[in-house]
């Protein structure tokens, strides 16, 4: 039986870790050196911060992904974190919301870069003006396929999904009361594809 975890965003929030870190220190080692206690106090409250929202939502993160998983047994239901089974009949309906800010769910993507048409023509003029602008334009557009397709697409996306209520959420409502919220789930489709149809309900 496969596990579905949620950690679908573990590698962009760990790079946002390791920067919150990373300037974290820095704000420690230059509190360090300067005599004014208000700036200082400043530095040392914004390092603590970002240790805050760094390595501790990882580790959070981590820890939700280790102990809340789901599994499908087909037979029976689906399968919670190893421990007990909620019954096909309990489970009134599957709720889910799909990523608000992307098309597609799971893990993020870069975006696919552009591609540049050179064209042809005779003079040679012509030729070397044309190959300057196309190295130009060329260019211009690794600039923004690295800013658009890395930089947001795998940093910046994930981590407003992570912080705030933007990414893919399944939601297990049951006979029972309250209902089990998966979030950033890896495997989203997959795990919707095995469930009966019946309670299948998107957002």
């Amino acid at each position: 039986m496969r596990e579905y975890r949620q950690d679908s965003h573990t590698w962009p929030l760990a790079a946002w870790t390791v920067l919150c870190v990373l300037t974290a220190v820095s704000f420690f080692a230059y509190a360090g050196g300067i005599d004014d206690r208000g700036l200082g106090f400043g530095l040392v409250a914004a390092g603590a911060g970002l240790l805050v929202i760094g390595p501790v939502v990882l580790v959070v993160y981590l820890y939700r992904a280790r102990h809340v998983w789901v599994g499908v047994d087909v037979p029976q239901g689906v399968v919670v974190s190893g421990r007990h089974v909620i019954p096909w009949e309990a489970i009134v309906r599957v709720e889910r919301r799909r990523p608000r800010l992307r098309r597609t769910s799971g893990p993020a993507q870069p975006a696919e870069m552009a591609e540049v048409s050179e064209g042809c023509f005779a003079a040679a003029d012509d030729i070397a003006a044309l190959f300057l602008v196309v190295v130009l334009l060329s260019l211009t557009l690794l600039v923004a396929w690295l800013i658009w397709g890395v930089l947001i697409s795998l940093l910046v996306v994930p981590l407003l999904e992570v912080f705030a209520p933007f990414g893919d959420r399944i939601r297990i409502v049951t006979t029972a009361g309250r209902p089990l919220v998966l979030r950033d789930l890896r495997g989203a489709d997959e795990f919707m594809s095995k469930l009966p149809r019946g309670i299948q309900a998107e957002c």
